[in-house]
């Protein structure tokens, strides 16, 4: 080893050192951590320094591939994922499932992957034996930490991973134990999710089970201070007697640590050998900021992009047109602050947003092109719609012909079509999510009230949506599914053909209650096939709305699009209305999309994505 690499390791060695107890050997630490992280140092050569020997091409998600020039071994992969889920993105399932066949294990790799990545698309898709026939993924496969995919989804708390994984996987070990004897419970109440442990309880998970140290999951819920998650245990008779390897009951804990108030770690008189989970977070984001950072030359930052103008701002952030440094390609950036986000328990939100851009590649629906974030911001780098919104052209036209509508709600249709062949409701379609390319064409925009994995009537629950966008079922807040996109696919067809939503008042209140209960009335001058749409699409019962039976194969077969060929429409071959394409003047200064924020904020697992390249 050269004696720069010796100094590099040192300086790494000193980092780990800070977050050791006194008393503990860097040696050590992390044998047992309940993290993906095992990393030993009885000397200085014996950390794994990996130089990748290939370049990096554009084209996967970033968290399956090489993301910096020198990486720490935390989660090797023994099989390549990365050819498979190229495969997937592309829906060219026949080579995925040939590559399969002839490699197995690469299933179970790229089932890891998307549970690490938190891409409940890629998780859905993989489990599906329709798309794998004879060539089915192995869910309680471990990984070379003795991990099943549910322990991964657990430890990440990946809320929406683990409930696919728990129904659709056929034969999945609930209570699978890694080398340490711990199950998903047990990782879900060392992390403290409490929402994944009531999941994992449901699916008959063993309350009780032990660890290689004794340790019950209420063990570690109660040395991590989850009063909720405790509670919940003992009303659900977890067994509070039951002694670990040093004699210590959850019970005796329980009344040890919170009769001293418990939250306060140095209060602790007690807690299961294992790391503290918040110690060890801190440690590897304080290796990627100092040490690896460094190295990196993979990764964008916003200085790889110039400012040209803002095109929105939100209740979280803002919306800019930037211009990539090294190509003068344009897209929009959209940055989104932690802070709120997070304050407002939002970054589920924002992760559905990324997956759905990422995953999802079609004609009439925003691709994103990159993703990255920093300290206290997220970026979300996308195809800049220059023909600005339908909203805008709304605004000045105040209402469309019938022939003009149909063109745009051919592409919005065949956008949603395939929004939900993938399983993804849209929930927020509106005019200002209808973004207009530069050639006048459709991109629907803005996923962040998206759903995934919908695969029944009435499987979401969520209440959201705008105010004069809302379905009947999401008012009565009984459950909804795909049925609420075509719902409001007729209220944009309305309003464009009439200037105004359905039932539209200035009164919330009054449009809310018409929407349930007040019978439609078309305006005169509308012909009939478009008037019968319109009454079928917004049909107040879900259950009987057009699109309900075969989807979007319903509406397209309606008497309104008798002269469409459905295939030219997909390959952008409709001619759209010329766009209004916006210019902009002023420069603004590069450090509006810059990170000032001096407060660090938590870092979001799987959110680093590198889309294809034109």
């Amino acid at each position: 080893m050269d004696h720069y690499m010796v100094k590099a390791v040192t300086h790494l060695k000193k980092f780990i050192e800070r977050f050791v107890p006194p008393d503990t050997s860097v040696t050590d630490i992390l044998e047992n951590s309940p993290e993906e992280l095992h990393l030993t140092v009885p000397n200085l050569t014996s950390i794994n320094l990996i130089s990748p020997s290939q370049s990096t091409s554009e084209g996967t998600l970033a968290q399956f591939i090489p993301a910096r020039d020198v990486t720490i071994g935390f989660k090797s992969a023994s099989v390549p994922s990365k050819p498979l889920i190229e495969f997937i993105n592309q829906g060219n399932f026949q080579e995925a499932l040939v590559l399969a066949q002839k490699n197995p294990e690469i299933l179970e790799q790229a089932l890891f992957d998307a549970c690490i990545g938190n891409n409940n698309l890629l998780v859905r898709t993989l489990l599906d034996k329709h798309k794998f026939i004879d060539c089915c993924v192995d869910v309680n496969k471990k990984n070379s930490y003795g991990k099943t995919a549910l322990h991964l989804a657990c430890a990440e708390g990946f809320f929406d991973i683990c409930e696919s994984l728990l129904q659709f996987a056929e034969g999945i070990d609930v209570d699978a134990v890694d080398y340490d004897k711990r199950t998903a419970l047990h990782f879900a109440c060392i992390f403290n999710e409490e929402k994944i442990a009531h999941l994992l309880a449901r699916h008959g998970a063993n309350l009780n089970s032990l660890d290689f140290q004794g340790n019950s999951p209420l063990h570690f819920a109660v040395a991590n201070a989850g009063r909720n998650l405790v509670e919940w245990l003992v009303s659900m008779n977890a067994d509070t007697t039951v002694k670990n390897n040093e004699g210590v009951s959850p019970l005796a804990m329980k009344e040890s640590l919170f009769k001293q108030g418990g939250d306060d770690e140095e209060s602790d008189e007690y807690s299961p050998k294992t790391p503290h989970s918040m110690n060890y977070t801190v440690m590897i984001e304080e290796i990627n900021n100092f040490f690896i950072k460094p190295y990196c030359g993979l990764r964008l930052t916003p200085k790889d992009f110039k400012p040209i103008g803002l095109l929105g701002k939100g209740s979280f952030g803002e919306v800019y047109l930037v211009q990539k440094n090294d190509t003068n390609e344009r897209f929009a950036m959209k940055i989104l602050a932690k802070n709120k986000i997070i304050a407002q328990h939002l970054v589920r939100y924002a992760i559905t947003e990324r997956n759905v851009m990422s995953t999802i590649k079609h004609p009439f629906i925003v691709s994103l092109r990159y993703s990255f974030q920093t300290t206290s911001k997220l970026y979300l780098i996308q195809d800049y719609c220059a023909g600005g919104t339908l909203k805008n052209y709304l605004k000045e036209d105040k209402k469309f012909t019938e022939d003009k509508c149909k063109i745009y709600l051919c592409e919005i249709l065949l956008a949603i079509e395939e929004l939900h062949r993938n399983n993804v409701i849209y929930r927020d379609l509106k005019p200002e999510n209808v973004g207009i390319d530069k050639d006048g064409h459709v991109l629907l925009i803005d996923f962040g009230l998206s759903k995934e994995s919908v695969m029944n009537k009435n499987s979401a629950h969520s209440f959201c949506g705008s105010v004069g966008y809302l379905a009947p079922e999401m008012l009565k807040r009984t459950g909804h599914g795909k049925a609420v996109d075509w719902y409001l696919l007729g209220v944009i067809f309305y309003e464009m053909l009439t200037g105004l939503v359905p039932h539209y008042s200035k009164d919330n209140q009054k449009m809310f209650q018409d929407i349930l209960y007040k019978p439609l009335k078309i305006p005169n001058g509308i012909s009939k096939p478009c008037a019968d749409l319109l009454y079928k699409l917004l049909e107040k019962n879900p259950d009987l709305r057009f699109g309900s039976e075969r989807d979007a194969e319903d509406i397209k077969a309606h008497a309104f699009f008798a002269d469409i060929d459905w295939d030219a429409a997909l390959r952008r071959e409709l001619i759209p209305p010329s766009p209004m394409l916006k210019t902009f003047s002023e420069e603004i200064p590069f450090s509006t999309i810059l990170d000032e924020d001096p407060e660090i904020h938590p870092s979001i697992q799987g959110w680093t994505f590198i889309g294809d390249s034109d």
